[in-house]
Order: structure tokens, then C-alpha cells, then sequence
């Protein structure tokens, strides 16, 4: 019985890491969409960016 619980407990964690991999993904791309279209709504009402010096 020993083996079936480090089994479940591997096979787990294994699925639990690439869930979490998956929705690292699909925030990223989501957060990428939203920030590209806020920018070009702040460049519509506002203008483009001044560059900035260094």
C-alpha cells in the first residue's frame, strides 16, 4: 500500500506542477493581450509616448 501512496503523491505533484505551468501560460498571454490594447487606447485618446531621455 506503501507504493501506491508514493505513486499518488509523485504522479500528483507531477500533475499539480504542470497545471500550474498551463495557467502561467494563459495568464501571460491574457495579460500580454490586455496590455497591448490598452496601449493603443491611451495612444488613441492620448498620443503616442514621449521618449525618454537618458
Amino acid at each position: 500500500m506503501e507504493w501506491v501512496t508514493d505513486e499518488l503523491l509523485f504522479y500528483g505533484g507531477l500533475a499539480t506542477v504542470i497545471a500550474a505551468l498551463i495557467l502561467l501560460i494563459i495568464y501571460m498571454v491574457i495579460s500580454r493581450i490586455t496590455f497591448l490594447h490598452l496601449k493603443k487606447k491611451l495612444d488613441t485618446e492620448y498620443g503616442d509616448a514621449p521618449e525618454k531621455k537618458q
